[in-house]
């Protein structure tokens, strides 16, 4: 949702005399957040076929989704909330909220430096 709105946003922002999609910044953030997005994307998917299929175990590959998951969504809100500018703190744009909202995702279900650990762990040979 917040990439989204950013990518609206941006489109139909004007500075200098065009939208700020043109400006080549913009467009470099807009490159990583949908690169990561689509990476997340492709690895739920993964750990969805896993689950599928009855894999014994795919704990380390689920911590890994949920960590990067939820550190993407940060990142994101947080450029979306950037390329709003100081729109983006106020409550009629909702990337504000998005942001909020992203970074309890780093908290719930084990904080990501749970999760690190965990998948840290998984590499101690037995």
């Amino acid at each position: 949702a917040a990439f989204e709105d950013a990518v609206a946003y941006i489109n139909q922002r004007k500075q200098s005399g065009g939208p700020i999609i043109g400006f080549q910044g913009v467009q470099f953030m807009l490159a990583d957040m949908a690169t990561d997005l689509a990476m997340c994307e492709s690895w739920l998917w993964h750990v969805g076929r896993m689950v599928d299929s009855g894999a014994p175990d795919f704990s380390a590959e689920a911590s890994m989704l949920k960590m990067r998951a939820a550190d993407v969504a940060m990142r994101i809100a947080t450029d979306a909330v950037q390329l709003h500018g100081g729109y983006g703190y106020i409550k009629e744009y909702r990337v504000e909220r998005l942001m909020r909202d992203a970074k309890i995702c780093q908290i719930w279900e084990g904080a990501n430096q749970i999760h690190r650990q965990y998948i840290g762990r998984t590499f101690i040979e037995k």
